[in-house]
């Protein structure tokens, strides 16, 4: 139970997520009264009607809550969003799921009329647009993403262009030129409009919440218009250098922020780079202005190249073109919008005057958005694949900086020099350098074996000495959407754009369900895929045609599928995959893990067997196997999640394995590990290990013969 402040309220879709200051814990964990707490309060069933929460709660309100609180979740997978990160760096200490809310102080502060004109600009939005696009406009314009389909933002991020939908810079920029033409044309003398300007940008970064780029912008914007006022210089490097440290005095940890990072190099390409480049301009004026666009946003990509493979893992080497594309267009959107929100609020009292003009600005505002679709889906369909994936690390981050510093001082001095060819080739090499670095990979020559953590379920990433890619299974039974939000973000960290073989050991959702997600989502994730290998049981081959089987067709028509049976072979390389499983074909029980997939992956004198859902009695028939190889194994799957049925003694006296993984999900329904399974795996003096303690387990294999493990949570 706690008592605090209302700082911050932002409606989502199903719930109110309310931010509360000056805390008093009355009972449980103890906060430091200068962090917040973030509440989750259900939107439904707590004041008898879905938006009540919201009409009854305001900011500067002081409530008592009750309720469960929650850690925030650390990335349990290398890739995944990090959600303790994320809020400790923003000042939270814990969340908490809200039981009841009591309001024992009904006092409100300016925030709350900010919030109410946000909410009342939204609500105008929504009469007069479709859902989508309505929601597409209100994170433009007021940067509240509840109403976001997602489909709408991941088309806009997987294209470049999420940065439309914060309110950055850009879009206080805008405001600010659309501002200064229109008070030019009113009867105010120069120093009363540019209070008006100032104060009215202030207002709009208090309805929007003052993103780290919206503070950047208007303070430069104050900087520029206090200098004219006094008539003096604006000095750009000062307002820039005063703009970022008072941003770090606010918050330090924005630092580490991707925001702060994206914003300020994007200001420093146009401050520094652009302009020597610009001798390269034509000297007509629309072909000067139309090179110069080109420049400025090819100089923005290069700088926050590494810093955007850092946080997101891949970037379109188009986006400078659709940015080219969009940009101009972005002015005449926001004034649409603007004039909607505005025109609707000041005419709502005339019965017909707000309907028609309403209609007449959504409809430019709808063909805008329908063209900013089209455009995205014909470069995601016809150019998606142009586009560097994978973690860069520090290494490759440091190296592409200072090549591109090295070359940026070359430029100076060809500048200066006024060496017109050599500028443009050192232009050149500026563009193209810090692609070919990001984006240079070379063999390993290492075996990569990482068991993701997806919960109660089984997913494997296997990457040979030759980077050949091969996935175990991937599904969950008690985490939703484990291919959008764990599987597809660790392969865009690990650089992944094809998949050789996508192994299905068997058909349970446990084990397919976050594979099928993966095929559905083609279009996003543009991830290739060549071979499916299935269990070639009856059980298992129904269970494909009525699940997967389309989905494969329909998505990856290049898929070649595969059953197998005990004694196939896979050569990858220098690496084999001798199938030795299923062991057991009689599905007349029903019993689909003894049918499971099992096979042994060898690489030089390093081996590993991956035994999917087998129990006892599947063990015992693979002992009977011939081509079973019985000497000890480097690395064992541990079957069933480490259930008490699988496992048995005489099984691992002849598997002797080194390293045993398991994966499990935390407080699951079955108890998984057994303690019993435990028991018999500590016996055999092997290293074991569980996802639900150690989050994702890699074990590496390298050229000197030495076997190296990693747990994400240690």
């Amino acid at each position: 139970m706690a008592r605090g402040t209302i700082d911050k309220i932002e409606e989502k879709s199903n719930l109110s997520e309310i931010t509360i200051k000056e805390n008093t814990i009355i009972k449980g964990t103890i906060v430091p009264s200068d962090k917040f707490i973030l509440i989750r309060l259900s939107n439904e069933d707590k004041y008898g009607s879905k938006d009540s929460a919201k009409s009854i709660l305001q900011i500067g309100n002081i409530i008592k809550i009750s309720g469960k609180a929650f850690a925030f979740e650390e990335a349990e997978n290398p890739g995944q969003f990090d959600a303790y990160r994320y809020y400790i760096r923003k000042g939270y200490a814990y969340s908490v799921m809200a039981d009841a809310v009591t309001v024992e102080n009904r006092k409100v502060t300016y925030k709350e009329y900010a919030r109410k004109i946000r909410n009342s600009g939204i609500n105008i939005i929504e009469n007069n647009l479709p859902e989508d696009e309505a929601g597409i406009l209100s994170a433009m314009l007021f940067g509240s993403k509840g109403g976001l389909a997602a489909d709408d933002k991941e088309l806009y991020q997987k294209n470049g262009i999420m940065h439309i939908m914060a309110v950055s810079g850009l879009h206080v920029s805008m405001l600010a030129s659309i501002l200064t033409w229109l008070i030019s044309r009113l009867p105010v003398n120069f120093y009363s409009g540019r209070c008006i300007i100032l104060a009215i940008l202030y207002l709009y970064g208090l309805i929007t919440g003052f993103s780290v780029s919206c503070i950047r912008a208007i303070i430069m914007i104050i900087f520029k218009i206090t200098a004219r006022m006094l008539g003096c210089t604006y000095d750009y490097p000062s307002a820039v250098s005063f703009a970022g440290s008072l941003t770090l005095i606010m918050n330090p940890y924005n630092l580490f922020g991707c925001d702060f990072l994206l914003s300020y190099l994007a200001v420093f390409s146009v401050m520094s780079i652009a302009p020597l480049f610009k001798p390269l301009y034509p000297e007509k004026c629309f072909k000067g202005m139309v090179a110069e666009s080109i420049i400025v946003s090819m100089s923005a990509m290069i700088i926050t190249m590494p810093v955007i493979m850092s946080f997101y893992y891949e970037m379109p080497l188009y986006t400078m073109i659709i940015n080219i594309i969009i940009i101009p267009l972005m002015s005449l959107l926001m004034i649409l919008g603007i004039l909607l929100v505005t025109a609707s609020a000041i005419l709502s009292s005339i019965s017909s005057c707000p309907a028609i003009s309403g209609k007449i600005l959504a409809g430019g505002i709808h063909y805008i958005l329908v063209f900013y679709k089209f455009i995205c889906n014909i470069f995601l369909e016809n150019a998606g694949s142009f586009r560097i994936c994978g973690y860069p690390g520090i290494k490759k981050v440091i190296a592409c900086l200072a090549v591109e510093m090295i070359i940026i001082v070359f430029a100076v001095i060809l500048k200066n020099a006024e060496r017109k060819k050599a500028l443009f080739v050192s232009f050149i090499c500026l563009l193209i350098c810090p692609v070919f670095i990001m984006n240079h990979r070379t063999a390993s020559g290492k075996l990569e074996i990482t068991m993701l953590d997806i919960g109660q379920g089984d997913s494997i990433f296997i990457r040979t000495p030759d980077n050949r890619v091969i996935m175990v299974d991937g599904g969950s039974l008690d985490e939703k959407e484990i291919g959008k939000y764990k599987l597809e973000p660790f392969l865009r960290y690990k650089g992944v754009t094809k998949i050789d073989f996508w192994i299905i050991s068997h058909m349970d959702a446990d084990h397919y369900s976050g594979a099928y997600e993966v095929l559905q989502r083609r279009k996003f994730n543009l991830l290739k895929i060549n071979n499916f290998v299935l269990s070639d049981s009856l059980i298992n081959r129904a269970s494909f045609e009525e699940k997967m089987s389309e989905a494969v067709k329909t998505n990856q028509p290049q898929c070649q599928i595969t059953f197998v049976h005990e004694q196939n072979k896979i050569l990858i390389g220098n690496t084999k995959i001798n199938i030795l499983g299923p062991v057991c074909n009689d599905d007349s029980n029903g019993d689909v893990n003894n049918s499971s997939v099992v096979f042994e992956i060898v690489c030089r004198d390093f081996s590993g067997l991956f035994t999917g859902d087998i129990e006892f009695a599947a063990e015992e028939k693979l002992l009977e196997n011939d081509s079973f190889n019985k000497s000890a194994y480097n690395f064992l799957k541990v079957a069933h999640h480490g259930s008490r049925g699988s496992s048995s003694d005489v099984f691992l006296k002849e598997v002797k394995p080194q390293i045993a993984a398991i994966s499990a999900g935390k407080n699951n329904r079955y108890g998984h590990p057994h303690k019993e399974a435990l028991e018999r795996l500590s016996k055999t003096g092997a290293r074991v290990y569980c996802t639900k303690n150690a989050g994702a387990i890699t074990v590496t294999y390298d050229n000197k013969r030495s076997v190296k493990i990693r747990q994400m949570n240690t």
